[in-house]
């Protein structure tokens, strides 16, 4: 599922490309991204309080270690104008101890886990001083993040997931310098906000170093952090999840 949605966000990067008036970027490389948090999910009987029953993400469910990663990331520019598109899949996989109960797993089970994040965002962007050297510029944001949180107990034999997709408007904030051939970029989108099933806070952080030795390619590398601290409703079961997700990411692209 993953693959699909990562080259679904490829297709959608080359089909803007092509539309893109005065010039684009098109890279790809590794994310290097870990989780933390915890996670609750409610019984069939209803009768959890889930502010008790969280489940530490690493040191309960064993997963949120440093995993690999594709990243693509896309930018187009008209004027003062800004869009850019970026995304990455995560993918993680281990065993633990449930601290505490997870649906209608009891706390203390054993059980083999799983999880898997995936987030693309849109930003649009526009400059208020227009220039070579240095960019500020305010805008919106659209981010689809997907969280599938799941544990098996092989006694009782038992199936749990958190599974829900949210998608999250933000204002959103992008300031970078020119340094000749080094682009120092920063940018963040954050809200507080009832989203359908999901009620919480959204962040997105991100600092981006970009190179460019020549007019038609660059190297890039940078850092990410993601909040996801929501409540709400998933696979019809309450849900309460604390996610942060950081790390790094590094490639190189292509500039037409």
């Amino acid at each position: 599922m993953t693959s699909l949605r990562t080259s679904s966000l490829l297709l959608l990067a080359l089909g803007l490309a092509a539309c893109a008036p005065d010039n684009y970027r098109l890279g790809g490389g590794a994310a290097f991204l870990r989780a933390s948090g915890s996670v609750a999910l409610q019984n069939s009987g209803r009768s959890l309080v889930l502010h008790d029953e969280h489940n530490d993400l690493k040191s309960s469910l064993d997963v949120g270690s440093t995993e690999p990663s594709p990243y693509l990331r896309f930018e187009a520019n008209q004027g003062p104008q800004q869009i850019r598109i970026h995304g990455f899949g995560y993918d993680s996989n281990g065993s633990g101890v449930l601290d505490g109960a997870f649906g209608d797993i009891p706390a203390g089970t054993a059980v083999t886990t799983s999880m898997e994040f995936f987030n693309a965002s849109a930003a649009w962007s526009w400059d208020l001083f227009p220039g070579n050297d240095v960019r500020l510029a305010p805008g919106v944001q659209v981010a689809f993040a997907s969280l599938d949180v799941s544990a098996t107990a092989a006694s009782p034999s038992r199936f749990e997931k958190v599974n829900t997709d949210v998608i999250v408007p933000m204002p959103y904030f992008e300031g970078a310098v020119a340094l000749g051939p080094v682009t120092l970029v920063a940018d963040a989108g954050v809200i507080a906000a009832n989203l359908g099933d999901a009620n919480g806070r959204y962040w997105d952080v991100e600092a981006l170093a970009r190179f460019q030795p020549g007019d038609d390619f660059e190297l890039f590398a940078g850092w990410r952090y993601l909040l996801m601290d929501s409540h709400g409703l998933a696979t019809a079961r309450d849900f309460d999840a604390d996610i942060y997700m950081n790390g790094w990411f590094i490639g190189g692209g292509v500039r037409f």
